[in-house]
């Protein structure tokens, strides 16, 4: 953390606004997880796994990996519900959500139908 706080003093960023997922997530470091509120860096999260502490005013990035071995999961209705729910509840202006899995494009095209249609596509495959 030291080490970005250096960085970020003698760069100047020209407006672009800095965001950060720490390897293990935020559980492992909460002081960090605090350091980076004060830095104004968007806290990034898996949000299948864990949720975020604070909102960025104006950001919300969350990379959804899911709980399973690797990137190998795919999310069943249920988490997508969950994962949506938590989305709309940030306070932030923007919310972006990542699918960073072998199912990614199937999982964010289940959720975009259900948020534009009010039904999923059923899964297919390893899941939950």
């Amino acid at each position: 953390m030291r080490n970005l706080e250096q960085l970020l003093g003698c760069v100047d960023l020209g407006g672009v606004r800095v965001a950060w997922e720490p390897r293990g997530g935020w559980r492992s470091d909460r002081q960090g997880f605090k350091r980076t509120r004060d830095l104004s860096i968007i806290p990034i999260t898996d949000y299948s796994i864990e949720d975020t502490s604070y909102d960025d005013p104006e950001i919300s990035y969350f990379r959804l990996i899911g709980r399973g071995e690797h990137n190998i999961y795919q999310f069943i209705n249920q988490e997508l519900v969950e994962i949506r729910e938590r989305g709309e509840s940030r306070k932030s202006k923007k919310v972006y959500l990542s699918f960073h899995g072998v199912r990614m494009y199937l999982d964010a095209a289940r959720l975009e139908r259900f948020v534009r249609r009010g039904n999923y596509q059923a899964s297919v495959g390893a899941m939950g």
